[in-house]
């Protein structure tokens, strides 16, 4: 009975379809139509065709047709009315809300289909992977740097060491060149020493010549008999 009833309101369905040349039913066991990710139409289980129309256009219609909520599998079809056969076998008429039906599926915002979502996802996946490489080469630079500061800081306290140990050695005298001083300056005083001692010598001597003196003369008995 269901099949019969949906294989009749097919042939009416895609009769008020072609009415929107835009739009092509798709779905073999259950056909629907849809626009931005929305489906909009559908035949239901029962065979009948509901219509997804604006929560005003919704009031009115079902108000209209005495037309109640569109139920599937134990839920409630929010938006969906229930479009009578009598209103589906006149073409122009139902033409009317299925066009009412898109205007308002334009009006709201595209859902996402599977394959954009994959898509999506896809490019997301690339640009994550983009961010970790990058992350990481900055990451490595960063380290390499690093070691690099450490190398040069390692580097110049090092030579400031040596730097510093030759300074230290420059100014360390060896114990042979000590002794070798050490002895030259005893020479030295040595020599002072006798240079003083002479020159006062020679100042006591000179001294000494400048006293007057008793002039030693022979006796004359002497010189009377030598003659």
């Amino acid at each position: 009975m269901a099949e019969k009833a949906k294989s009749e309101t097919r042939v009416l369905y895609e009769k008020l379809m072609d009415t929107q040349p835009d739009f092509r039913i798709k779905g073999k066991a259950s056909a629907y139509t849809s626009l931005n990710g929305h489906m909009f139409s559908f035949i239901t289980k029962e065979g009948g065709l509901a219509i997804r129309l604006s929560p005003e256009d919704q009031h009115a219609f079902q108000k209209k047709h005495r037309s109640g909520p569109v139920i599937q599998h134990n839920s409630t079809m929010r938006g969906y009315v229930h479009v009578p056969e009598s209103l589906l076998k006149r073409t122009s008429a139902a033409a009317k809300v299925l066009q009412a039906s898109i205007d308002h599926i334009r009006s709201l915002d595209p859902k996402p289909t599977a394959k954009s979502k994959t898509k999506a996802d896809s490019r997301k996946k690339v640009a994550q992977k983009k961010a970790e490489k990058k992350k990481a080469t900055k990451k490595k630079a960063s380290k390499q740097g690093a070691t690099k500061k450490t190398a040069s800081k390692k580097k110049k306290s090092t030579a400031t060491k040596q730097a510093a140990a030759k300074k230290a050695a420059g100014k360390k005298v060896s114990p042979k060149k000590t002794k070798s001083a050490a002895s030259t300056k005893a020479s030295k005083v040595r020599k002072a020493v006798k240079k003083k001692a002479a020159k006062k010598a020679a100042g006591a001597k000179k001294k000494a010549s400048q006293k007057p003196g008793k002039a030693k003369t022979k006796p004359k008995k002497k010189a009377a008999a030598a003659k």
